[in-house]
Formats: C-alpha cells, sequence, structure tokens
C-alpha cells in the first residue's frame, strides 16, 4: 500500500522567494538602465530598456517596477512593437507572482502567451506557460499547475528545447508527488531523467536521482530507493553540493532505518548533521536532527530524543517552516506522555497547538 510523504520533513516543494539585502550590485544594473534610458529615443530600444527595469526593480522596489512596466506597454502600444508588449505582460504577471497575487498573475500570463503565439515565438510561449504552471503550483491549485507545465512540455517539444523539456517533466512529476499520486510522479520524473542525462544536466540529474529515491521509498521498494540514493550521492560528491549531500544522506538513514539497520541509520544521520551544521544550513540541521530524534525514540533513548527535537525546532524556526515546528512539538509532547509526564506533555502540545 502507498504511504503518502511529509512532504515538509523530507524536501520543501514550497518555492521561497528570498529578498536579499540590496547591496552594490543590485543596484548597478538599474544605474546602467537609467543611464541608457536618457540617452534613447523613443522606440523599441527604450521599450526593451523599460522592461529591464521593470524586471530588474521586481524584488526591489514593487512601484517602481509596475511604473516601469505601464511606460514599457503604453510606449510599445503606440509603436506597434508586439514582442515588447508581451514581455512586458510577463514581467507584470511576475510581479504579480512575486506578491502572491495569483490571480493577476495567471491573467497576465495568458495576455503574454497570445501575444508570443501571435508572434510565433515558441520558446516564450513555452516559458510563460511554464511560469503560469508555477503560478498555480503556488496557489494550490494543482490541477490547473499540471495543465500548464503540460502545455509548456507541448511548446517544448515542438522546438526540441530539451531544457524545458526535462524541466516541465519534472514539474509535472512534482505536482502528481504532491496530489499524492506516487506512481504518477514517478512515471513523469522518469521521463524527465533521459532527457537531463542527454544535456548533461548535473544538478537536474541529482534531483531528479533523489526523488526517484523517495518515491521509491514511499512506495516501500527499499532497494530501488537505496539504488537511485547513492547516484545522487555520488553526483553530489563531484558537484560538491554539501547541502544536497546532507539530505541524501538523511534519506540513505532512513532506507537504513525501514531496515531495522539502526546502527547504520545513525551512522548516515550524524553524517549529514555534521556537514549541515559545518556549512550553516538549517533546513538540513532540522532535518538531520528530526532524523536522530526520530531514531532516538525508536531505540528508546528518550532523553537524546527530546534534545534532537528541540533542536530541530530551533532550526525549523530559522527557516521559519512553521509545520516542521509543529510537528517537533508534537514529538517531545508524546515523549513526556510516555514517561507519564503530562504537565510538559501538555505543554508541548499546546505548544504545537499555537
Amino acid at each position: 500500500m502507498l504511504r503518502l510523504l511529509n512532504f515538509n520533513i523530507l524536501f520543501v516543494f514550497i518555492i521561497v522567494l528570498s529578498v536579499q539585502s540590496i547591496g552594490a550590485q543590485d543596484v548597478s544594473p538599474v544605474d546602467a538602465l537609467l543611464k541608457e534610458a536618457s540617452f534613447l529615443n523613443a522606440d523599441s530600444e527604450l521599450v526593451d530598456v523599460y522592461n529591464k527595469l521593470s524586471f530588474e526593480y521586481i524584488r526591489i522596489n514593487k512601484d517602481s517596477s509596475l511604473h516601469y512596466n505601464q511606460k514599457a506597454i503604453k510606449l510599445a502600444n503606440n509603436i506597434k512593437y508586439e514582442n515588447g508588449v508581451a514581455i512586458a505582460y510577463k514581467n507584470k504577471a511576475n510581479l504579480f507572482l512575486y506578491l502572491d497575487s495569483f490571480k493577476l498573475a495567471h491573467y497576465f500570463f495568458q495576455k503574454s502567451e497570445k501575444v508570443f503565439l501571435k508572434l510565433e515565438d515558441t520558446i516564450e510561449a513555452a516559458q510563460v506557460n511554464y511560469l503560469n504552471g508555477n503560478a498555480y503550483y503556488f496557489a494550490n491549485n494543482y490541477d490547473s499547475s499540471i495543465f500548464f507545465y503540460e502545455k509548456s512540455n507541448y511548446f517544448a517539444q515542438k522546438i526540441n528545447d530539451r531544457q524545458k523539456i526535462a524541466d516541465s517533466y519534472k514539474a509535472i512529476g512534482k505536482t502528481y508527488w504532491i496530489k499524492g499520486d506516487l506512481i504518477k510522479a514517478l512515471s513523469f520524473y522518469k521521463k524527465s531523467l533521459p532527457v537531463a542525462q542527454s544535456l548533461n544536466d548535473t544538478s537536474l540529474i541529482c534531483v531528479l536521482y533523489n526523488n526517484i529515491g523517495t518515491i521509491y521509498w514511499g512506495v516501500a521498494d527499499y532497494d530501488k530507493a537505496l539504488e537511485y540514493y547513492y547516484l545522487s550521492l555520488s553526483l553530489r560528491e563531484i558537484l560538491s553540493d554539501l547541502e544536497g549531500k546532507s539530505l541524501t544522506l538523511n534519506n540513505i538513514g532512513m532506507v537504513f532505518s525501514e531496515w531495522d539497520k539502526d546502527d547504520e541509520a545513525l551512522k548516515y544521520y550524524k553524517q549529514a548533521s555534521q556537514i549541515s551544521n559545518n556549512i550553516d544550513y538549517p533546513f538540513g540541521t532540522a532535518y538531520s536532527y528530526y532524523n536522530l530524534g526520530t531514531h532516538y525514540l525508536k531505540t528508546q533513548n528518550l532523553d537524546s530524543a527530546i534534545v534532537s527535537f528541540k533542536l530541530a525546532i530551533n532550526n525549523y524556526k530559522i527557516i521559519n517552516n512553521l509545520n516542521g515546528v509543529s510537528i517537533c512539538y508534537e514529538r517531545v509532547g508524546n515523549i513526556y506522555e510516555i514517561r507519564t509526564d503530562y504537565e510538559h506533555a501538555m505543554l508541548y502540545f499546546n505548544k504545537m497547538l499555537a
């Protein structure tokens, strides 16, 4: 029987758009574009600069992004520069996506697609549909998300854009996974894999190996899971991807735990924890301590389990993973309940509900 995974523990599927502090490297492109705009006539080149400014400002200043977007649309319409209009619509959709205004993002992605199709720009049509799939995914509308990822794949197939083909197959697989359909998720990951291999896209191959392994873990095919985890691990090491290595080591430990090879599992969890701590990777550290807590609970080392879950809580708080925090509070509460320390058990159960 299929077992759904706790996605918030195994993987973070919600893509967080992080706003970095604005340094010289952020301001410089904007200044250069503003300077360029001051020397241009009201033609297609100025529209292109307005569009670039609108895009650059999305994460810096939403009002400025919208200001230059409107200037781009107005000028592009005046001079009948349709490609400029299409790009402006796409930028506006990306701005609304960044602001979590999903309905407006969908609307402008579709307006952008309409113009790109009129221009027979299949590359951009594939990209816009992919982005619209992301918008529906973030809005938790997974059926619509799959629809637009499939449209993206269709356009990518028409022009043999192998990168977009691989990415869209992976996105469809990811969406079926979060819907709980592990078999369909697996089939799309396996469609993505040979395309990624043909591109020698080692980063994508790593992710696919790891995700395929985790789906096999989810359907209790642990031999297959371990096979793909080891494939992922070997590539992570070649790429010096320490964050990915930490996650894959945790996943390997979980396979050994299922086989009741608890000493082997502990070895992998500790390796993962050490790597995550060394590189200051809070999610990997939280994941490692959660697995260590689960291991110690299973082996009846309750003191170590409490310590591990509390360390996991601290790191989940750093990345604002409230679901991870809640789950760990529940685990600590369960341990105190096992010890018949009901006062502390209720304390942590109440924290879980807060």
